[in-house]
């Protein structure tokens, strides 16, 4: 996984999708599949409670920069200085 990070000047034209937290594997990271009363991660086999799920921002913006419109979607913990709360925290005020 990457631990690069760009700091990009642009206009945020839009946000893309309302559901910008996801459950997360405390592995992995990848996005977890609720069943009845257990959340599991396809890409390790990680599985945990529902009470116990772990949450990542995943906001994605339409963007311009220099006349150009792209989409931009940003990942992770990088996130929460800007939510002044962590997305777990978040979730849970929801």
């Amino acid at each position: 996984m990457s631990n690069k990070r760009a700091l990009v000047s642009c206009t945020i034209l839009s946000l893309q999708d309302f559901c910008f937290v996801y459950p997360c594997c405390k592995g992995c990271l990848s996005r977890l599949s609720q069943k009845s009363k257990r959340a599991i991660c396809g890409r390790c086999g990680f599985s945990c409670d529902l009470q116990n799920i772990d949450y990542r921002y995943r906001p994605s913006f339409k963007v311009s920069r220099n006349r150009d419109i792209f989409g931009v979607t940003v990942f992770g913990g990088c996130l929460n200085p800007f939510f002044g709360i962590t997305a777990g925290g978040l979730q849970r005020c929801v």
